[in-house]
């Protein structure tokens, strides 16, 4: 702990004991966790391995979709999603390490960084137009988001995702 405290990741508020911060109060929400988990079991093994792999294809750049540093490092011939739906935990664990992403990562927070109202309500716009889709958007926050800070957008905006996903977001 007192490593994470000279981090500034926790605070010690007297000799052994610890408590939160605005940094670990992240902690706290259950889904936050799984996006380190995606990182340092998903991702972090193919970094690891980074080096062995590109030392084996004499450092070219890979050619084959199916054959990169994610499968050497996992050594699988599976895809990165065929990998991760091959075990229901390990896909759930990587959909609420994405809607974490989502909402710890800032897409939430930065919303008002686009002119949404100006350049999505145009004169000619009606009710069902579709005016924005969100491709691999998780469960929705950010079009969420974008609703509730420009009230008076006109149009649909779409949700487009894997199956799970979206029957996820519907639940």
């Amino acid at each position: 702990m007192r490593a994470c405290t000279s981090t500034h990741l926790f605070e010690e508020t007297s000799p052994f004991h610890y408590t939160h911060n605005s940094f670990s109060a992240i902690f706290l929400v259950p889904a936050n966790p799984d996006i380190f988990k995606q990182m340092y079991t998903f991702l972090g093994q193919a970094v690891y391995t980074m080096p062995r792999f590109l030392e084996s294809t004499g450092y070219r750049n890979p050619t084959d979709y199916r054959n990169g540093a994610f499968e050497y490092g996992h050594r699988t011939s599976l895809d990165f999603w065929k990998y991760l739906n091959e075990d229901s935990e390990r896909a759930g664990v990587f959909n609420s390490g994405m809607r974490s992403l989502a909402t710890v990562g800032g897409a939430v927070e930065s919303v008002g960084a686009y002119p949404f109202d100006r350049e999505l309500n145009a004169e000619d716009i009606s009710e069902k137009d579709v005016v924005l889709v969100d491709v691999g958007g998780s469960r929705g926050q950010v079009l969420e988001a974008i609703k509730a800070g420009y009230l008076s957008l006109k149009g649909r905006m779409v949700l487009q995702d894997v199956r799970d996903v979206i029957d996820d977001a519907k639940a």
